[in-house]
């Protein structure tokens, strides 16, 4: 198994501040990255050591919506750490668990378009959505409408889908 993973990015794509705060490891929400600048590139080293790609195979409806809320929660986190969702690329590809403990990680990756978290969080739960059937794709794409159709916050669309946690349960 792999205990790195490298990935090059050209300088612009990455601002100063966020190298540094980045290469620092404060935000526990992404694997442990070391960075190495080279005139107009960056190439991030990743540590995926006790990680390996989230598979969903297999996954409940509840470890499903579980995985949502969570990627909200490393959203607010990343944000007290100022690392802005317009900063970084949300998808299934780039998620990690631990093979030693419960919950995620995310690999940084620039995000070029700058898209915001909700239109991320929204391309996710499509994305998550395709592995299921029927009444449980809608209930994650009820997720997505219950995001559009609000004026929502992160406290709220936590609320939401530990709501829909408690539903799944029983």
């Amino acid at each position: 198994m792999k205990s790195v993973i490298k990935r090059t990015v050209n300088r612009n794509e990455v601002p100063d501040y966020l190298i540094e705060i980045i290469s620092m490891n404060y935000d526990k929400c992404f694997l442990d990255i070391t960075t190495i600048e080279n005139n107009d590139k960056i190439t991030m080293i990743y540590d995926v050591k006790n990680q390996s790609k989230i598979d969903i195979k297999g996954y409940s409806l509840y470890q499903v919506i579980s995985l949502i809320k969570d990627i909200v929660i490393c959203e607010e986190t990343n944000e007290n750490h100022l690392i802005f969702p317009e900063d970084y690329l949300i998808s299934l590809d780039l998620i990690y668990t631990s093979t030693k403990s419960n919950g995620i990680k995310l690999l940084y990756y620039p995000d070029e378009t700058r898209s915001g978290f909700y239109e991320k969080l929204m391309g996710l739960i499509r994305e998550i959505s395709d592995h299921y059937q029927y009444s449980d794709k809608a209930l994650l794409l009820s997720i997505i409408d219950n995001i559009s159709q609000t004026e929502f916050n992160t406290m709220k669309l936590i609320k939401h889908l530990e709501d829909l946690e408690e539903n799944v349960l029983f």
